[in-house]
């Protein structure tokens, strides 16, 4: 037996070992999970609650996860009236019961110390489903006057998990649920941009798009297609900076970045979609490189699309170059990796997607995928994302970014930042629903 077949054959055996061992965890946690949720099994919320009020102690198992939310509710005296929060907890056991997992409990005290504009009780559940209901109920108590719906979606998607939302993802849902109420009440978007609850360039024309928006994935992307229909992008543009951190999240540089978004619709086609994405984090980096040299600040004015794409090429040669990297570890994102087996006999594929957990490992998958992977380490360190690596019988074939704040999986790029292929988006799809994560 020759040598390349021999190590075929270990590399097999070590991948099926490892399948099967995520598969027992994997099985445990599920079964843990269900016991945990089970409400025959365990207090309802609004128990557990009054038990906390009274410092009495509470079992193991199902109530560990409402406790932990409902003890970091009262740890802050002004996040929630307990007298409002558990006269909403008790009517949503009796309506909603379903829709009831630990993240809603957030949800509820936030609703419990804005006021109101219809009282609780005339509110009575119309439809079967319990998502619907909670919608229902936020818009009876809370809305007023027209409001955009994608603002009660996103707040329904975020705390829709049964996993605890992190820092970032409880940041923007009291930054959604303060516009909502705002809007709710009467305040138009202009106001809300002049509070600085949207980005100040936003003109009034692409305010009204906002409001008009449909089948848009959350505020962001709402506000980033009201920014680039006026300037007539195409939709492969809007889709790629959709894909970029611009689609995930607001920046801290409004200004800048929207002429960043104007030279990039004036010339959208001399630029490739798949490069778009990359160009974006080429950006940031040289403005980031330039903030810390001097007090200038980097422009894009008079830079030409080819000049731009070929310094972008230069830096990836740069980033691919490192040969000395500061050692620092990134912090375990929590989700789990994944080991799939597909096919049988010969023809067998062995997938893996499995976490990025080093700045050294960084670095080597950028090199052998040609691109700038490793300038992510920032965002990682500060645990914003965490960068996954899947691979096809041990070759490397995709870069999975996922973005905590949204919970999703906000970027896939094979070599040389190309797109993934049908049959690796469902690899991903999959691992994404192990994790409770979003994707596409």
């Amino acid at each position: 037996m020759s040598n390349r077949k021999r190590q075929a054959r270990a590399r097999r055996r070590e991948f099926e070992n490892q399948r099967q061992k995520n598969e027992r965890h994997r099985r445990l946690r599920k079964k843990a999970d269900k016991a945990r949720f089970c409400q025959k099994q365990s207090l309802t919320p609004s128990a557990i609650f009054d038990r906390m009020l009274q410092n009495i102690p509470l079992g193991h198992g199902a109530n560990h996860y409402y406790s932990l939310v409902i003890k970091e509710i009262l740890s802050d005296a002004s996040s929630v009236r307990p007298g409002r929060f558990r006269q909403l907890l008790c009517f949503v056991e009796a309506h909603i019961r379903r829709c009831l997992m630990p993240n809603r409990l957030l949800l509820l005290a936030l609703l419990s110390r804005v006021g109101w504009v219809r009282p609780l009780e005339t509110w009575t559940p119309r439809r079967k489903s319990h998502s619907t209901r909670l919608r229902m109920l936020l818009e009876h108590l809370l809305v007023r006057y027209d409001a955009p719906s994608f603002l009660i979606d996103e707040l329904i998607v975020l705390t829709q998990g049964e996993f605890i939302l992190r820092t970032q993802q409880k940041h923007r849902l009291n930054e959604r649920f303060a516009l909502l109420a705002y809007l709710g009440a009467g305040g138009s978007l202009k106001g809300a941009r002049d509070q600085g609850m949207l980005p100040s360039t936003l003109t009034r024309r692409m305010l009204h798009r906002v409001c008009v928006s449909r089948g848009v994935r959350d505020l962001v992307d709402a506000v980033r297609q009201a920014q680039l229909e006026p300037l007539n992008a195409r939709p492969a543009l809007i889709d790629a900076i959709r894909e970029s951190f611009l689609g995930q999240r607001f920046v801290v540089d409004e200004p800048f970045w929207w002429t960043i978004l104007q030279w990039l619709a004036h010339h959208q086609f001399s630029l490739p979609p798949d490069g778009v994405g990359p160009l974006l984090d080429f950006i940031r980096h040289r403005k980031q490189e330039r903030e810390a040299l001097d007090d200038r600040a980097w422009s894009i004015k008079g830079r030409t699309p080819e000049s731009m794409m070929r310094q972008m090429h230069v830096w990836h040669g740069d980033l691919a170059m490192v040969s000395k990297v500061r050692r620092a570890n990134f912090t375990p994102s929590g989700f789990s990796p994944s080991y799939l087996r597909v096919g049988e006999g010969e023809s067998v594929q062995l997938w893996s997607v499995t976490e990025i957990l080093t700045t050294k490992a960084l670095a080597a998958e950028g090199r052998a995928q040609r691109h700038c992977v490793f300038s992510y380490s920032r965002t990682i360190l500060s645990g914003q994302t965490s960068i996954w690596s899947v691979r096809l019988n041990g070759d490397r074939v995709l870069t999975v970014e996922v973005s905590h704040e949204m919970g999703r999986v906000v970027q896939v790029r094979g070599k040389a930042n190309r797109m993934p292929r049908s049959k690796e988006r469902d690899i991903v799809r999959r691992w994404a629903a192990e994790n409770g994560l979003r994707y596409g």
